[in-house]
């Protein structure tokens, strides 16, 4: 999923950030630490290039293993085309963010293969549009020294990639 993004962001000249499953809000924020110093994340690289104008692309992998307590902070910054920060910065990037998040249900929470996925709300699954993305078998077995990710992402059968296009929520 990653190389993918990365793959399409670079054909579209646009800037990559991800992050994967955020299980603290200052994963997603930053923080500032006891000396005044703020530790920035790739969500506020993002946010930053973005609000200098430069297109951006934020992925968020394992969108449905991310506590919904951070998922509330990123629904506000989709929303609200500008997000504050700890450090005090109020980024105002508006749409030059294009958001893509990815999980391995659609949402629904966890099952027997995914055993720590949350339910994400529908505040959450409202702003993205769902993509089915599978594994192609074929590439995989091209690639040396794979054999036991094959056997791994064989038993995935299918990953959901959850694409947000904020033209179409217009």
């Amino acid at each position: 999923k990653n190389f993918t993004l990365e793959q399409i962001a670079n054909d579209l000249d646009i800037e990559f950030y991800f992050t994967n499953s955020v299980q603290q809000e200052y994963q997603l924020t930053g923080f500032v630490d006891a000396g005044g110093n703020y530790h920035d994340t790739q969500f506020y690289r993002a946010c930053k290039r973005a609000s200098e104008g430069t297109e951006t692309m934020f992925f968020l992998d394992e969108m449905d293993a991310s506590i919904p307590e951070v998922l509330v902070k990123l629904n506000m910054a989709i929303a609200q085309g500008y997000f504050e920060f700890p450090n005090g910065e109020v980024l105002d990037f508006g749409k030059c963010i294009h958001w893509v998040a990815a999980g391995n249900t659609v949402g629904s929470g966890a099952d027997e293969n995914y055993t720590g996925r949350m339910v994400l709300d529908q505040a959450s699954l409202d702003r993205f549009v769902i993509i089915e993305f599978n594994y192609s078998e074929n590439i995989e077995k091209k690639i040396k020294h794979m054999h036991l990710l094959i056997i791994y992402l064989n038993h995935l059968k299918t990953c959901y990639l959850i694409l947000f296009l904020h033209e179409l929520q217009e």
